[in-house]
């Protein structure tokens, strides 16, 4: 009896594998992965372009991604670890990023603010004087 059902279960998964389709792409295609890809340099370029007017940079916010490497939100534009930013190059690690560049090195925590010119910081949490609204 137990062999009979073993011999009718296995006849059954043989005539099920016969039948099965294949399941095709699950991801994105090579040409979305491309696309996707230009997509993101484009951005990229974008923040370059308008990276060689700026004036003062914002830290949003700094984060490690699966491979390991350090990305940076900076006004607003995802950066990558050792990326240029107006004539600086950038090293972003866990506790901010190092803007290296123009004879000078600078430091930024997230949520910082610094002119590039006169090297001033906005501090990290605004303080204001005076009566309570």
């Amino acid at each position: 009896m137990m062999r009979a059902a073993m011999l009718s279960i296995l006849a059954a998964a043989a005539t099920w594998q016969a039948n099965a389709q294949p399941l095709g792409r699950v991801f994105y295609s090579p040409a979305q992965r491309a696309q996707l890809a230009a997509n993101r340099l484009a951005v990229a370029g974008a923040a370059e372009s308008t990276a060689a007017t700026l004036a003062s940079v914002k830290l949003s916010g700094v984060v490690r991604g699966s491979g390991g490497t350090w990305f940076a939100w900076v006004d607003g534009h995802l950066v990558s670890d050792g990326a240029s930013l107006a004539g600086y190059r950038l090293r972003v690690g866990e506790a901010g990023v190092q803007l290296s560049g123009n004879g000078r090195e600078l430091f930024l925590r997230p949520g910082e603010q610094i002119d590039l010119v006169s090297g001033e910081r906005a501090p990290l949490i605004a303080i204001r004087t005076g009566s309570s609204p």
